[in-house]
This record gives structure tokens, sequence and C-alpha cells, in this order.
């Protein structure tokens, strides 16, 4: 029989409360390997069926960077620490903070010395639950990234905003396919994708963008318009992915799963 569960984490932008598989469910698929250009990143798992590292294997490179991920006694993603050349001493540390309805609400950050203040980014949700914003202070400045939603649940506009500045338009989402994207099928990638890696909120895969802006203070002479790349398994999963995030290209290929 299927297990489940009521899930009070954000799910790429579903309700507060909504029925989910849980990490024991035997029916789920989960992320096991992928590339990113031509560098290979493995998915390691533990006992309670949670990621507990990402092993990333660089091209013409001798060593490995691992992200080690750590969670509370409610299974909640809570530590993100990234390890390069020492594996001794992470070069990159993340804390998350939940409110009182399960929801990330502020993720600290540090480099390698973590007995320093850390950099600080707090996220907004609405009424269902969706990311709205996230507010990111440095030092006396606030930069705001803000998110409107259409019905499907799916990101249409992305705006900046630099203080009391007017918003700027980065972008607008214009098609999207019916498929869950390649981490959302695991809750805590979902949280580590959307809340420290800042990809995006939304349900389902971008297909068609335009680009008007790369920051509050870029704004583009003429806009962008790009068409992403998707291809599926046959089991309808996401195989194949060009995803953009600001001026970068990222392929993600080879996406793997291991269903039980």
């Amino acid at each position: 029989m299927r297990r489940i569960i009521l899930c009070m984490l954000v799910h790429m932008g579903l309700l507060i409360l909504l029925s989910c598989e849980s990490d024991s469910d035997p029916h789920v698929c989960r992320l096991t390997s992928l590339r990113v250009l031509d560098d290979s990143t493995v998915f390691e798992y533990n006992t309670a069926n949670k990621v507990e590292r990402i092993v990333h294997h660089i091209l013409g490179s001798d060593h490995t960077q691992e992200d080690v991920l750590e969670y509370d006694d409610n299974g909640r993603l809570i530590h993100v620490s990234f390890f390069g050349s020492d594996p001794n001493v992470a070069f990159q540390n993340y804390e998350l903070v939940y409110d009182s309805h399960g929801y990330p609400e502020k993720l600290h950050m540090w480099g390698a010395d973590t007995s320093a203040p850390p950099l600080v980014t707090t996220f907004f949700h609405d009424s269902k639950g969706r990311l709205i914003k996230r507010e990111f202070l440095n030092g006396v400045d606030v930069t705001s990234y803000i998110y409107e939603y259409d019905s499907r649940d799916n990101v249409v506009r992305f705006f900046y905003k630099y203080e009391a500045n007017p918003e700027v338009l980065g972008h607008e989402n214009l098609l999207f396919d019916d498929r869950q994207r390649f981490f959302a099928g695991v809750s805590q990638l979902d949280v580590l994708y959307v809340y420290v890696h800042k990809f995006e909120p939304g349900k389902n895969n971008v297909t068609k963008t335009t680009f008007y802006a790369g920051g509050p203070f870029n704004v583009y002479r003429q806009p962008n318009e790009i068409v992403n790349e998707i291809s599926y398994d046959e089991q309808g999963r996401v195989e194949y992915v060009l995803n953009l995030t600001g001026s970068f290209n990222w392929v993600y290929s080879k996406i793997k799963y291991r269903c039980n």
C-alpha cells in the first residue's frame, strides 16, 4: 500500500498541507546522479532515505567536492556544508531556520569562518505556502527577489528590488511543461535547490523565458528570449534540461533515478 503523509514543507509551490510521499515510501523515485556540463554528481542516501552527501566529480581534477547535509529531529534540512580540496574544512556553510508553519524562514551563510556574523536571507511565503520573496541582507543593504505565480503554481514573473527603489522586471516565464523538476521528488533536495541554490520555486519546468534584466541595476537594452531544451526518459521523468540562471547556462544531463 502506498504510504501518504501530510507534509508541511514547501514543495514547488503547493498548499500548506499536502499529501506527499514519505522518505520511506517504497514507490518514490529518488535522484541518484546527473551531469552538470562535463562534471558528474552522485547523490548518496542514508538509511532513512535522506540525502546525506552529494559528491561532485570535477572533470580534469584529482579531487572531488562534497556537500554534506544534516537534519533536525523532525527530518528537516538544517545544515549544508561544502567541502573542496581540504576534506576537513568546509569552504561554505549554510544553516536553515524554519517558521512555525514548517517553512524555511531564514538562511544563514558563512564562508570557512563560522565564528563571523553570517549573511542572512529571509524568506516570505503566501497563504498557499508558495515562496514569494527572498530578501538578502548585506551589511545595511537589502536586495529582494520577488516571484509572481499563475494558477498552476508556476512562476510567471520575477522581479529585483533594491532598498526603496522601484521593482525591476528580471524575466517572464512564458511556457512550461507538465512535469516536476528533476529534484522535486525528494523533499530535502527541493529545499536545497530552491532555498540554498536559489532556483526559482515553481511546479513545472520552464520551456520559454524572456529576460529583461540581470539585476536591479542591469537592465538589458533588448529583451533576450530563451527556449529551454528538456527531454524525458521512458517513464516521463526529466533526463536532460538546459537551465538558465542569470547569465550562466547550466546543462543538466544524464539525470538518473532509483525507484524502489
